[in-house]
């Protein structure tokens, strides 16, 4: 179910904001896919908490914010990454992660996301933590791999799960 809404969010918002079709997904096995380049997060809350996380090549994210900001595509491969870029993929994270949020609804219960944070830089690792659903799909985007992963866990409050780990629905 999430690799579905994943796969699904993604494709619909390549579309109608990139114009870009994009083939199904792959799953990442085990570890994510080398961190570096542009990594994008955005928090969830409800009954469930977690993370959605857009992570790119500086190729593909300069390709993102030409497509978003209607530049000549030719700029993607000379633009640097500067705040427009950033913002660009931001904006598409928010998108994504709000569409599997949305998808998701009737399955986890209503949630909340948070603004995106944005960090990019090289030789950097990051980890989410130990959601007890979490799945990772590699996208490609003409040659350029990018990945989605969503991590989810339930949501503890006072010391009482807000639902019961027997009804954790498959992931």
């Amino acid at each position: 179910m999430l690799v579905n809404a994943i796969e699904k969010a993604t494709k619909e918002v390549f579309e109608t904001m990139l114009e870009a079709t994009l083939p199904d997904s792959r799953r990442a096995v085990q570890e994510d896919p080398a961190a570096g380049g542009v990594v994008s997060l955005v928090g969830l809350t409800g009954n469930w908490s977690g993370t959605g996380t857009f992570c790119c090549t500086p190729a593909v994210a300069r390709l993102v914010a030409v497509r978003m900001l209607m530049l000549d595509e030719a700029e993607a491969d000379s633009q640097t990454i500067d705040d427009d870029v950033l913002d660009a993929v931001a904006e598409l994270t928010n998108m994504v992660v709000g569409n599997i949020k949305n998808i998701l609804a009737d399955h986890f219960g209503e949630m909340a996301i948070s603004i995106p944070t944005v960090v990019y830089g090289r030789n950097f690792r990051f980890k989410s933590f130990a959601g007890t659903t979490q799945e990772t799909c590699i996208f490609d985007w003409n040659g350029n791999e990018f990945f989605v992963k969503v991590c989810l866990a339930p949501t503890y409050n006072h010391g009482h799960a807000a639902h019961d780990k027997s009804l954790v629905p498959a992931a």
